[in-house]
Protein backbone atom coordinates (compact mmCIF):
# COMPACT_ATOMS: atom_id res chain seq x y z
CA UNK A 1 0.00 0.00 0.00
CA UNK A 2 2.92 2.37 1.15
CA UNK A 3 4.43 1.32 -2.10
CA UNK A 4 1.47 2.48 -4.03
CA UNK A 5 0.57 5.73 -2.68
CA UNK A 6 4.28 6.63 -3.42
CA UNK A 7 4.35 5.71 -6.85
CA UNK A 8 1.27 8.28 -6.80
CA UNK A 9 2.40 11.10 -5.12
CA UNK A 10 5.20 11.37 -7.96
CA UNK A 11 2.05 12.17 -10.62
CA UNK A 12 0.59 13.65 -7.90
CA UNK A 13 2.77 15.87 -7.15
CA UNK A 14 2.94 16.98 -10.92
CA UNK A 15 -0.64 17.00 -11.09
CA UNK A 16 -0.92 19.19 -8.22
CA UNK A 17 1.51 21.79 -9.45
CA UNK A 18 0.02 22.02 -12.16
CA UNK A 19 -3.50 22.59 -11.12
CA UNK A 20 -2.45 25.05 -8.53
CA UNK A 21 -0.68 27.42 -11.94
CA UNK A 22 -4.47 26.56 -13.33
CA UNK A 23 -6.03 28.25 -10.23
CA UNK A 24 -3.34 30.64 -10.19
CA UNK A 25 -4.02 32.07 -13.55
CA UNK A 26 -8.13 32.03 -13.05
CA UNK A 27 -7.85 34.38 -9.76
CA UNK A 28 -5.14 36.65 -11.08
CA UNK A 29 -6.12 37.05 -14.51
CA UNK A 30 -9.32 35.36 -15.08
CA UNK A 31 -8.44 32.79 -17.79
CA UNK A 32 -8.62 28.82 -18.00
CA UNK A 33 -5.90 27.72 -19.36
CA UNK A 34 -6.13 24.47 -21.34
CA UNK A 35 -2.47 25.10 -23.01
CA UNK A 36 -1.01 24.91 -19.72
CA UNK A 37 0.55 21.19 -19.99
CA UNK A 38 1.49 22.09 -23.59
CA UNK A 39 3.53 24.60 -22.25
CA UNK A 40 5.46 22.94 -20.04
CA UNK A 41 6.12 20.10 -22.18
CA UNK A 42 7.96 22.68 -24.41
CA UNK A 43 10.42 23.09 -21.51
CA UNK A 44 10.85 19.62 -20.95
CA UNK A 45 11.76 18.74 -24.56
CA UNK A 46 13.77 21.68 -24.71
CA UNK A 47 15.65 20.28 -21.53
CA UNK A 48 15.97 16.37 -22.85
CA UNK A 49 17.33 18.22 -26.45
CA UNK A 50 19.74 20.38 -23.93
CA UNK A 51 20.43 17.54 -22.09
CA UNK A 52 21.37 15.60 -25.40
CA UNK A 53 23.43 17.70 -27.21
CA UNK A 54 25.48 19.49 -24.63
CA UNK A 55 27.18 18.02 -21.13
CA UNK A 56 25.30 20.20 -19.01
CA UNK A 57 23.80 18.11 -15.82
CA UNK A 58 20.28 17.67 -15.88
CA UNK A 59 19.22 19.97 -13.42
CA UNK A 60 20.80 23.06 -15.51
CA UNK A 61 18.84 21.57 -18.94
CA UNK A 62 15.74 21.30 -16.60
CA UNK A 63 16.18 25.20 -15.91
CA UNK A 64 16.64 26.37 -19.39
CA UNK A 65 13.45 24.38 -20.53
CA UNK A 66 11.85 26.24 -17.58
CA UNK A 67 12.84 29.37 -18.86
CA UNK A 68 12.08 28.45 -22.58
CA UNK A 69 8.69 27.13 -21.06
CA UNK A 70 8.33 31.06 -19.51
CA UNK A 71 9.43 32.87 -22.70
CA UNK A 72 6.22 30.81 -24.94
CA UNK A 73 4.06 31.52 -21.96
CA UNK A 74 4.93 35.70 -22.32
CA UNK A 75 4.52 35.23 -26.11
CA UNK A 76 0.72 33.71 -25.40
CA UNK A 77 0.55 36.20 -22.71
CA UNK A 78 1.05 39.04 -24.81
CA UNK A 79 -1.46 37.53 -27.28
CA UNK A 80 -4.11 37.88 -24.42
CA UNK A 81 -3.09 41.01 -23.00
CA UNK A 82 -3.33 42.50 -26.65
CA UNK A 83 -5.81 40.91 -27.73
CA UNK A 84 -8.23 39.33 -25.40
CA UNK A 85 -7.74 41.29 -21.99
CA UNK A 86 -11.49 43.19 -21.89
CA UNK A 87 -13.03 39.87 -23.17
CA UNK A 88 -14.87 37.67 -21.15
CA UNK A 89 -13.86 34.32 -19.07
CA UNK A 90 -15.31 32.30 -21.41
CA UNK A 91 -13.61 33.79 -25.05
CA UNK A 92 -10.51 33.99 -23.22
CA UNK A 93 -10.20 30.26 -22.07
CA UNK A 94 -11.46 29.36 -24.96
CA UNK A 95 -8.68 31.06 -27.00
CA UNK A 96 -6.64 29.03 -24.93
CA UNK A 97 -7.74 25.82 -26.75
CA UNK A 98 -7.08 27.08 -29.87
CA UNK A 99 -3.37 28.32 -28.07
CA UNK A 100 -2.66 24.57 -26.88
CA UNK A 101 -3.63 23.33 -30.46
CA UNK A 102 -1.37 25.39 -32.33
CA UNK A 103 1.81 24.89 -29.58
CA UNK A 104 1.20 20.80 -30.25
CA UNK A 105 1.18 21.09 -33.92
CA UNK A 106 4.10 23.03 -33.84
CA UNK A 107 6.39 21.19 -31.14
CA UNK A 108 5.45 17.67 -33.41
CA UNK A 109 7.47 19.46 -36.12
CA UNK A 110 10.39 20.08 -34.08
CA UNK A 111 9.97 17.93 -31.66
CA UNK A 112 8.42 14.45 -33.11
CA UNK A 113 5.96 12.49 -31.31
CA UNK A 114 8.06 9.62 -29.91
CA UNK A 115 7.57 8.24 -26.64
CA UNK A 116 11.02 9.76 -24.62
CA UNK A 117 12.43 8.72 -21.51
CA UNK A 118 13.64 11.06 -18.69
CA UNK A 119 15.95 10.84 -16.35
CA UNK A 120 14.84 11.65 -12.86
CA UNK A 121 15.27 15.71 -11.88
CA UNK A 122 15.81 14.67 -8.41
CA UNK A 123 17.22 11.36 -7.78
CA UNK A 124 17.93 8.87 -5.14
CA UNK A 125 15.07 7.21 -2.29
CA UNK A 126 14.52 7.84 1.02
CA UNK A 127 13.72 4.49 3.24
CA UNK A 128 10.41 3.65 4.22
CA UNK A 129 10.89 0.17 6.46
CA UNK A 130 11.26 -2.03 3.39
CA UNK A 131 10.21 0.17 1.00
CA UNK A 132 12.34 3.16 -0.40
CA UNK A 133 9.83 6.23 -1.77
CA UNK A 134 11.77 8.06 -4.77
CA UNK A 135 12.58 11.75 -3.75
CA UNK A 136 11.05 12.78 -6.79
CA UNK A 137 7.45 12.02 -4.89
CA UNK A 138 8.38 13.68 -1.66
CA UNK A 139 9.97 16.48 -3.77
CA UNK A 140 6.84 17.11 -6.02
CA UNK A 141 4.20 17.07 -2.87
CA UNK A 142 6.11 18.84 -0.56
CA UNK A 143 6.74 21.52 -3.09
CA UNK A 144 3.10 21.36 -4.67
CA UNK A 145 2.19 22.12 -0.62
CA UNK A 146 4.68 25.21 -0.04
CA UNK A 147 3.54 26.75 -3.31
CA UNK A 148 -0.31 26.27 -2.34
CA UNK A 149 0.64 28.11 0.87
CA UNK A 150 3.14 30.92 -0.53
CA UNK A 151 0.28 31.44 -3.41
CA UNK A 152 -2.03 32.06 -0.67
CA UNK A 153 -0.89 34.71 1.46
CA UNK A 154 0.46 36.13 -2.09
CA UNK A 155 -3.09 36.84 -3.08
CA UNK A 156 -4.70 37.66 0.19
CA UNK A 157 -1.85 40.00 1.83
CA UNK A 158 0.31 41.27 -1.01
CA UNK A 159 -0.33 44.50 -3.09
CA UNK A 160 0.34 42.62 -6.16
CA UNK A 161 -2.10 39.68 -5.34
CA UNK A 162 -5.17 42.45 -4.68
CA UNK A 163 -4.23 44.21 -8.18
CA UNK A 164 -4.15 40.50 -9.62
CA UNK A 165 -7.40 39.60 -8.36
CA UNK A 166 -8.90 43.11 -9.42
CA UNK A 167 -7.73 42.20 -12.63
CA UNK A 168 -9.66 38.91 -13.21
CA UNK A 169 -13.24 40.48 -11.45
CA UNK A 170 -12.49 43.76 -13.33
CA UNK A 171 -10.22 44.22 -15.93
CA UNK A 172 -11.53 47.18 -17.53
CA UNK A 173 -11.85 48.87 -13.99
CA UNK A 174 -8.13 47.60 -13.02
CA UNK A 175 -6.80 49.39 -15.97
CA UNK A 176 -9.01 52.69 -15.76
CA UNK A 177 -7.30 53.24 -11.72
CA UNK A 178 -3.73 52.64 -13.44
CA UNK A 179 -3.41 49.09 -12.64
CA UNK A 180 -0.88 47.91 -15.19
CA UNK A 181 -2.74 45.11 -16.65
CA UNK A 182 -1.10 43.70 -19.61
CA UNK A 183 2.54 43.73 -17.91
CA UNK A 184 1.09 41.60 -14.30
CA UNK A 185 -0.86 39.95 -17.37
CA UNK A 186 2.06 38.62 -19.18
CA UNK A 187 4.04 38.24 -15.58
CA UNK A 188 1.06 35.59 -14.54
CA UNK A 189 1.57 34.10 -18.17
CA UNK A 190 5.33 33.50 -18.26
CA UNK A 191 5.54 32.36 -14.17
CA UNK A 192 2.90 29.67 -14.48
CA UNK A 193 4.89 28.59 -17.96
CA UNK A 194 7.83 28.48 -15.95
CA UNK A 195 5.63 26.01 -13.24
CA UNK A 196 4.38 23.68 -15.37
CA UNK A 197 7.70 22.76 -16.73
CA UNK A 198 8.61 21.70 -13.55
CA UNK A 199 6.06 19.75 -13.07
CA UNK A 200 5.91 18.03 -16.11
CA UNK A 201 9.88 17.72 -15.68
CA UNK A 202 9.09 15.91 -12.19
CA UNK A 203 6.38 13.64 -13.87
CA UNK A 204 8.32 12.51 -17.26
CA UNK A 205 10.58 9.76 -15.53
CA UNK A 206 7.48 8.03 -13.78
CA UNK A 207 5.50 8.75 -16.95
CA UNK A 208 7.03 8.25 -20.28
CA UNK A 209 4.94 9.77 -22.79
CA UNK A 210 4.77 11.60 -26.39
CA UNK A 211 4.58 15.24 -26.43
CA UNK A 212 0.89 14.95 -27.31
CA UNK A 213 0.29 12.81 -24.41
CA UNK A 214 1.65 15.05 -21.95
CA UNK A 215 -0.06 18.12 -23.50
CA UNK A 216 -2.96 16.47 -22.34
CA UNK A 217 -2.42 15.73 -18.85
CA UNK A 218 -4.07 19.18 -18.57
CA UNK A 219 -7.50 16.71 -17.80
CA UNK A 220 -6.20 15.33 -14.60
CA UNK A 221 -4.79 18.85 -13.16
CA UNK A 222 -7.94 20.33 -14.48
CA UNK A 223 -9.83 17.79 -12.58
CA UNK A 224 -8.32 18.86 -9.43
CA UNK A 225 -8.34 22.39 -9.95
CA UNK A 226 -12.35 22.13 -10.15
CA UNK A 227 -12.06 20.26 -6.45
CA UNK A 228 -11.18 23.87 -5.07
CA UNK A 229 -13.73 25.50 -7.07
CA UNK A 230 -11.14 27.33 -9.69
CA UNK A 231 -10.55 29.47 -6.35
CA UNK A 232 -8.90 27.22 -3.61
CA UNK A 233 -4.98 26.50 -4.39
CA UNK A 234 -5.25 24.36 -1.12
CA UNK A 235 -7.55 21.84 -2.57
CA UNK A 236 -6.16 22.42 -5.67
CA UNK A 237 -2.96 20.66 -4.36
CA UNK A 238 -4.77 18.58 -2.59
CA UNK A 239 -7.02 17.14 -5.59
CA UNK A 240 -3.77 16.65 -7.37
CA UNK A 241 -2.56 14.61 -5.07
CA UNK A 242 -5.44 12.56 -4.23
CA UNK A 243 -6.30 12.25 -8.67
CA UNK A 244 -2.59 10.78 -8.76
CA UNK A 245 -2.41 8.21 -5.91
CA UNK A 246 -6.21 7.08 -7.07
CA UNK A 247 -4.74 6.32 -10.65
CA UNK A 248 -1.56 4.80 -8.90
CA UNK A 249 -4.56 2.34 -7.08
CA UNK A 250 -6.57 1.65 -9.79
CA UNK A 251 -3.32 0.68 -12.16
CA UNK A 252 -2.59 -2.34 -9.40
CA UNK A 253 -6.75 -3.28 -9.79
CA UNK A 254 -6.59 -5.47 -12.83
CA UNK A 255 -9.24 -4.39 -15.75
CA UNK A 256 -9.99 -1.45 -13.66
CA UNK A 257 -6.11 -0.49 -14.73
CA UNK A 258 -7.62 0.35 -18.53
CA UNK A 259 -10.29 2.79 -17.08
CA UNK A 260 -7.41 5.16 -14.79
CA UNK A 261 -7.35 7.67 -17.83
CA UNK A 262 -10.96 8.29 -18.12
CA UNK A 263 -10.69 8.93 -14.63
CA UNK A 264 -10.04 12.83 -14.55
CA UNK A 265 -12.86 13.20 -17.62
CA UNK A 266 -15.46 11.54 -15.27
CA UNK A 267 -14.51 13.34 -11.46
CA UNK A 268 -14.54 16.97 -14.21
CA UNK A 269 -18.50 15.61 -14.87
CA UNK A 270 -19.26 14.66 -11.57
CA UNK A 271 -17.50 17.89 -10.20
CA UNK A 272 -19.48 19.89 -12.27
CA UNK A 273 -22.79 18.20 -11.85
CA UNK A 274 -22.62 18.39 -8.21
CA UNK A 275 -21.50 22.08 -7.78
CA UNK A 276 -24.19 23.16 -10.51
CA UNK A 277 -26.59 21.12 -9.32
CA UNK A 278 -28.52 23.71 -8.09
CA UNK A 279 -28.56 25.89 -11.11
CA UNK A 280 -30.16 23.13 -12.90
CA UNK A 281 -32.52 22.33 -10.36
CA UNK A 282 -33.49 25.87 -10.64
CA UNK A 283 -34.14 25.65 -14.49
CA UNK A 284 -36.07 22.48 -14.47
CA UNK A 285 -38.39 24.22 -11.51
Amino acid sequence: MIETIGAGLVTGGAYATLALAIVMMYRMIGVLNFALAAVGSVGLFVALWVNDTTAAPYAVSALVGAVVAAAVGAVMGLVDARWLSQLGVVIRSSATIGMMIGLIAISLQVFGNSVRNAPSLVPGTVALGDFRLPYTAVVSAAAAVVLAIVVSLFLARTRTGIRLRAIAARPITANLVGVPVRRLIVITWAGTGFLAAIAVTLLAPAFPSSFTDLSFLIAPALAAALLGGLVSVVWGVVGGLAVGVLQAFMLRGGWIADLQDVLPFVLIVLILGWTKRREVWNDAR
